[in-house]
Protein backbone atom coordinates (compact mmCIF):
# COMPACT_ATOMS: atom_id res chain seq x y z
CA UNK A 1 0.00 0.00 0.00
CA UNK A 2 3.18 2.21 1.03
CA UNK A 3 4.76 1.82 -2.39
CA UNK A 4 1.84 2.95 -4.14
CA UNK A 5 0.92 5.52 -2.55
CA UNK A 6 4.37 6.41 -2.67
CA UNK A 7 3.41 6.31 -6.57
CA UNK A 8 6.25 3.40 -7.51
CA UNK A 9 3.30 0.95 -8.52
CA UNK A 10 -0.21 1.62 -10.31
CA UNK A 11 -2.20 -0.26 -8.12
CA UNK A 12 -2.55 -1.69 -4.63
CA UNK A 13 -3.47 -5.15 -4.08
CA UNK A 14 -3.56 -6.59 -0.19
CA UNK A 15 -4.44 -10.25 1.02
CA UNK A 16 -5.48 -9.79 4.50
CA UNK A 17 -7.51 -11.64 7.33
CA UNK A 18 -10.69 -9.63 8.80
CA UNK A 19 -11.66 -10.09 11.98
CA UNK A 20 -15.73 -10.75 11.84
CA UNK A 21 -18.56 -9.92 14.83
CA UNK A 22 -18.92 -13.85 15.15
CA UNK A 23 -15.12 -13.93 16.06
CA UNK A 24 -14.10 -15.76 13.21
CA UNK A 25 -11.56 -14.37 10.74
CA UNK A 26 -11.76 -14.19 6.80
CA UNK A 27 -9.83 -13.58 3.94
CA UNK A 28 -10.50 -10.55 2.27
CA UNK A 29 -8.53 -9.42 -0.80
CA UNK A 30 -8.32 -5.12 -0.81
CA UNK A 31 -8.04 -3.64 -4.19
CA UNK A 32 -7.61 0.40 -4.99
CA UNK A 33 -5.69 2.86 -6.26
CA UNK A 34 -4.82 6.87 -5.99
CA UNK A 35 -7.57 8.81 -8.09
CA UNK A 36 -6.18 12.02 -6.85
CA UNK A 37 -2.98 14.01 -5.72
CA UNK A 38 -2.05 17.56 -5.30
CA UNK A 39 0.23 19.53 -7.18
CA UNK A 40 3.42 17.72 -5.18
CA UNK A 41 2.24 14.33 -5.97
CA UNK A 42 0.86 13.88 -2.50
CA UNK A 43 -1.72 11.34 -2.44
CA UNK A 44 -5.24 12.70 -1.30
CA UNK A 45 -7.64 9.88 -2.47
CA UNK A 46 -7.87 6.41 -2.72
CA UNK A 47 -11.00 4.69 -4.02
CA UNK A 48 -10.98 0.81 -3.84
CA UNK A 49 -13.12 -2.64 -2.88
CA UNK A 50 -12.85 -5.03 -0.28
CA UNK A 51 -13.75 -8.70 -1.50
CA UNK A 52 -14.28 -11.81 0.51
CA UNK A 53 -11.74 -14.74 -0.90
CA UNK A 54 -12.02 -16.75 1.81
CA UNK A 55 -13.44 -19.44 0.37
CA UNK A 56 -10.71 -19.48 -2.06
CA UNK A 57 -7.89 -18.94 -0.01
CA UNK A 58 -8.71 -22.02 2.05
CA UNK A 59 -8.70 -23.74 -1.16
CA UNK A 60 -5.20 -22.54 -1.86
CA UNK A 61 -3.60 -23.07 1.34
CA UNK A 62 -5.44 -26.13 1.66
CA UNK A 63 -3.72 -27.40 -1.60
CA UNK A 64 -0.23 -26.05 0.03
CA UNK A 65 -0.92 -28.12 2.67
CA UNK A 66 -1.47 -31.40 0.64
CA UNK A 67 2.04 -30.75 -0.93
CA UNK A 68 3.56 -30.54 1.75
CA UNK A 69 2.22 -33.75 3.48
CA UNK A 70 3.39 -35.68 0.18
CA UNK A 71 6.34 -34.06 0.11
CA UNK A 72 6.89 -35.60 3.85
CA UNK A 73 5.15 -38.83 3.08
CA UNK A 74 8.22 -39.57 0.04
CA UNK A 75 11.26 -38.20 2.09
CA UNK A 76 9.61 -40.69 5.18
CA UNK A 77 9.45 -38.31 7.74
CA UNK A 78 8.18 -40.19 11.02
CA UNK A 79 4.56 -40.28 11.05
CA UNK A 80 4.18 -37.71 14.42
CA UNK A 81 5.86 -34.85 12.30
CA UNK A 82 3.88 -35.45 9.38
CA UNK A 83 0.60 -34.92 11.51
CA UNK A 84 1.88 -32.31 13.73
CA UNK A 85 3.01 -30.29 10.53
CA UNK A 86 -1.03 -30.94 9.19
CA UNK A 87 -2.67 -29.81 12.99
CA UNK A 88 0.11 -26.72 13.25
CA UNK A 89 -0.94 -25.52 9.00
CA UNK A 90 -4.98 -25.68 9.91
CA UNK A 91 -4.15 -23.64 12.96
CA UNK A 92 -2.54 -21.10 10.70
CA UNK A 93 -5.40 -21.28 8.19
CA UNK A 94 -8.20 -21.02 11.10
CA UNK A 95 -6.99 -18.27 13.42
CA UNK A 96 -8.12 -18.75 16.90
CA UNK A 97 -8.96 -21.67 16.68
CA UNK A 98 -6.61 -25.44 17.89
CA UNK A 99 -6.50 -28.13 16.47
CA UNK A 100 -5.89 -31.96 17.78
CA UNK A 101 -5.56 -36.21 16.39
CA UNK A 102 -6.29 -38.58 18.15
CA UNK A 103 -5.65 -41.74 16.90
CA UNK A 104 -7.36 -44.98 18.06
CA UNK A 105 -5.62 -48.23 19.11
CA UNK A 106 -6.27 -51.63 16.88
CA UNK A 107 -8.98 -52.44 18.43
CA UNK A 108 -10.47 -48.97 17.14
CA UNK A 109 -12.64 -48.42 20.62
CA UNK A 110 -9.52 -46.56 22.87
CA UNK A 111 -8.07 -43.59 22.39
CA UNK A 112 -4.24 -44.34 22.07
CA UNK A 113 -2.05 -41.30 21.37
CA UNK A 114 -2.56 -37.70 20.18
CA UNK A 115 -0.95 -34.68 18.55
CA UNK A 116 -1.95 -31.37 19.94
CA UNK A 117 0.93 -29.07 19.95
CA UNK A 118 -0.61 -26.23 21.02
CA UNK A 119 -3.54 -27.37 23.27
CA UNK A 120 -2.49 -27.62 27.12
CA UNK A 121 -0.84 -30.96 27.72
CA UNK A 122 -3.14 -31.93 30.36
CA UNK A 123 -6.37 -31.64 28.06
CA UNK A 124 -4.60 -34.22 25.86
CA UNK A 125 -3.59 -36.61 27.94
CA UNK A 126 -7.25 -36.65 29.81
CA UNK A 127 -8.56 -38.24 26.57
CA UNK A 128 -5.69 -40.87 25.54
CA UNK A 129 -6.74 -44.21 26.92
CA UNK A 130 -10.49 -43.27 26.97
CA UNK A 131 -13.08 -45.11 25.20
CA UNK A 132 -15.46 -43.96 22.80
CA UNK A 133 -18.28 -43.79 23.08
CA UNK A 134 -21.44 -41.38 23.41
CA UNK A 135 -21.25 -38.88 26.28
CA UNK A 136 -17.04 -38.87 25.30
CA UNK A 137 -16.43 -35.34 24.45
CA UNK A 138 -16.58 -34.54 20.93
CA UNK A 139 -14.32 -37.08 19.93
CA UNK A 140 -14.78 -40.27 21.84
CA UNK A 141 -18.44 -39.58 20.06
CA UNK A 142 -17.38 -39.01 17.14
CA UNK A 143 -15.53 -41.70 16.78
CA UNK A 144 -17.98 -44.26 18.43
CA UNK A 145 -20.64 -43.07 15.94
CA UNK A 146 -18.95 -42.50 13.13
CA UNK A 147 -19.58 -39.10 11.89
CA UNK A 148 -18.99 -35.78 12.74
CA UNK A 149 -19.61 -33.97 15.94
CA UNK A 150 -20.16 -30.39 15.98
CA UNK A 151 -20.66 -28.32 20.08
CA UNK A 152 -20.98 -24.82 19.32
CA UNK A 153 -21.01 -24.29 23.04
CA UNK A 154 -19.38 -27.10 25.75
CA UNK A 155 -20.91 -25.64 28.90
CA UNK A 156 -24.29 -26.67 28.02
CA UNK A 157 -23.83 -29.98 25.78
CA UNK A 158 -24.44 -33.35 26.44
CA UNK A 159 -21.59 -34.66 25.28
CA UNK A 160 -19.59 -32.71 27.08
CA UNK A 161 -21.00 -33.36 30.69
CA UNK A 162 -18.12 -35.04 32.14
CA UNK A 163 -15.36 -33.38 30.61
CA UNK A 164 -16.95 -29.59 31.00
CA UNK A 165 -14.40 -28.98 34.12
CA UNK A 166 -11.60 -29.76 31.72
CA UNK A 167 -12.71 -28.00 29.23
CA UNK A 168 -12.87 -24.86 31.06
CA UNK A 169 -9.82 -24.99 32.57
CA UNK A 170 -8.43 -25.67 29.00
CA UNK A 171 -10.20 -22.33 28.04
CA UNK A 172 -12.32 -24.13 25.35
CA UNK A 173 -15.72 -23.10 24.44
CA UNK A 174 -16.62 -24.96 21.17
CA UNK A 175 -15.15 -27.87 19.68
CA UNK A 176 -16.13 -30.08 16.45
CA UNK A 177 -14.39 -33.33 15.71
CA UNK A 178 -14.83 -35.15 12.39
CA UNK A 179 -13.86 -38.94 12.46
CA UNK A 180 -10.50 -40.33 10.30
CA UNK A 181 -11.83 -42.78 8.44
CA UNK A 182 -9.51 -45.51 6.29
CA UNK A 183 -9.72 -46.76 2.84
CA UNK A 184 -11.79 -49.64 4.50
CA UNK A 185 -14.18 -47.14 5.85
CA UNK A 186 -12.61 -48.42 9.22
CA UNK A 187 -12.57 -45.44 11.99
CA UNK A 188 -8.28 -44.56 12.86
CA UNK A 189 -9.36 -41.56 14.88
CA UNK A 190 -10.57 -38.28 15.16
CA UNK A 191 -9.70 -34.79 13.99
CA UNK A 192 -10.69 -31.68 16.37
CA UNK A 193 -10.77 -27.73 15.61
CA UNK A 194 -11.49 -26.14 19.31
CA UNK A 195 -12.32 -23.35 19.45
CA UNK A 196 -12.23 -20.25 22.52
CA UNK A 197 -15.37 -18.54 22.28
CA UNK A 198 -19.01 -19.62 21.04
CA UNK A 199 -18.64 -20.52 17.45
CA UNK A 200 -20.89 -22.48 14.65
CA UNK A 201 -18.37 -23.93 11.89
CA UNK A 202 -19.61 -22.49 8.40
CA UNK A 203 -19.55 -24.78 4.99
CA UNK A 204 -15.98 -23.25 3.98
CA UNK A 205 -14.40 -24.69 7.20
CA UNK A 206 -16.83 -27.75 7.41
CA UNK A 207 -15.31 -29.00 3.97
CA UNK A 208 -11.89 -27.87 5.22
CA UNK A 209 -12.01 -29.89 8.56
CA UNK A 210 -13.17 -32.91 6.04
CA UNK A 211 -10.32 -32.74 3.70
CA UNK A 212 -7.61 -32.78 6.37
CA UNK A 213 -9.01 -36.01 7.86
CA UNK A 214 -8.80 -37.59 5.14
CA UNK A 215 -5.30 -36.21 4.43
CA UNK A 216 -4.84 -37.35 7.52
CA UNK A 217 -6.14 -40.99 7.14
CA UNK A 218 -3.37 -41.29 4.17
CA UNK A 219 -0.47 -40.48 6.44
CA UNK A 220 -2.15 -42.71 8.70
CA UNK A 221 -2.27 -45.76 6.63
CA UNK A 222 0.40 -45.44 5.05
CA UNK A 223 2.33 -45.91 8.48
CA UNK A 224 0.35 -48.52 9.55
CA UNK A 225 0.69 -50.50 6.23
CA UNK A 226 4.50 -49.87 6.88
CA UNK A 227 4.36 -51.15 10.30
CA UNK A 228 2.51 -54.14 9.37
CA UNK A 229 5.31 -55.07 6.67
CA UNK A 230 8.12 -54.45 9.00
CA UNK A 231 6.12 -56.92 11.41
CA UNK A 232 5.64 -59.72 8.36
CA UNK A 233 9.84 -59.43 7.67
CA UNK A 234 10.38 -59.98 11.44
CA UNK A 235 8.19 -63.10 11.70
CA UNK A 236 9.86 -64.56 8.43
CA UNK A 237 13.06 -63.74 9.04
CA UNK A 238 12.96 -65.11 12.41
CA UNK A 239 11.43 -68.45 11.00
CA UNK A 240 14.71 -68.36 8.62
CA UNK A 241 16.98 -67.74 10.65
CA UNK A 242 15.58 -70.09 13.33
CA UNK A 243 15.05 -73.07 10.60
CA UNK A 244 17.06 -76.25 11.53
CA UNK A 245 17.01 -76.27 7.14
CA UNK A 246 19.82 -74.57 5.48
CA UNK A 247 18.49 -71.63 3.39
CA UNK A 248 20.38 -69.52 0.96
CA UNK A 249 19.14 -66.57 -0.87
CA UNK A 250 21.27 -66.07 -4.40
CA UNK A 251 20.86 -62.78 -6.61
CA UNK A 252 22.51 -63.13 -10.13
CA UNK A 253 23.90 -65.90 -9.56
CA UNK A 254 25.47 -64.99 -6.15
CA UNK A 255 24.64 -65.48 -2.14
CA UNK A 256 23.10 -62.71 -0.92
CA UNK A 257 22.14 -64.44 2.77
CA UNK A 258 22.99 -67.46 4.66
CA UNK A 259 21.18 -68.87 7.85
CA UNK A 260 22.51 -70.35 10.85
CA UNK A 261 22.02 -74.04 9.72
CA UNK A 262 23.28 -73.18 5.90
CA UNK A 263 26.70 -71.92 7.69
CA UNK A 264 26.67 -74.84 9.55
CA UNK A 265 26.17 -77.17 6.70
CA UNK A 266 28.86 -75.44 4.29
CA UNK A 267 31.20 -75.77 7.51
CA UNK A 268 32.21 -71.78 7.38
CA UNK A 269 32.88 -69.50 10.28
CA UNK A 270 30.27 -66.86 9.64
CA UNK A 271 28.04 -66.05 7.22
CA UNK A 272 30.70 -63.20 5.56
CA UNK A 273 32.52 -66.07 4.86
CA UNK A 274 30.19 -66.96 2.22
CA UNK A 275 28.10 -63.92 0.98
CA UNK A 276 29.18 -62.90 -2.07
CA UNK A 277 30.37 -66.41 -3.71
CA UNK A 278 28.92 -67.69 -6.95
CA UNK A 279 26.40 -71.16 -6.75
CA UNK A 280 28.98 -73.16 -9.09
CA UNK A 281 31.98 -72.19 -6.33
CA UNK A 282 30.36 -74.18 -3.96
CA UNK A 283 29.94 -76.99 -6.40
CA UNK A 284 32.64 -79.57 -6.49
CA UNK A 285 34.35 -79.41 -10.08
CA UNK A 286 33.24 -82.82 -11.17
CA UNK A 287 29.68 -82.14 -10.44
CA UNK A 288 29.08 -78.37 -11.58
Amino acid sequence: LQDHLNGKTSAARIEFRAHCKDGSWRWILGRGMVVTRDAQGKPLRLVGTNIDIHAQKLAQLQEQLRTQVLDMLSGDAPCGQVLQALVLALERMTPGVLCSILLLDPTGHRFADHVAPSLPDFFARALVGLATGVGVASCGTAAFLGERVVVPEIATNDYWHGFRELAARAGLTACWSQPIRGSGGRILGTLAMYGGQLHQPDATEVALVESSAHLASIVIEKYQTAEKLRASEDRYRTIVENSPDPVGVFRDGRLIYVNAAAINLLRATSAQDLLGRSMLSLVHSDDR
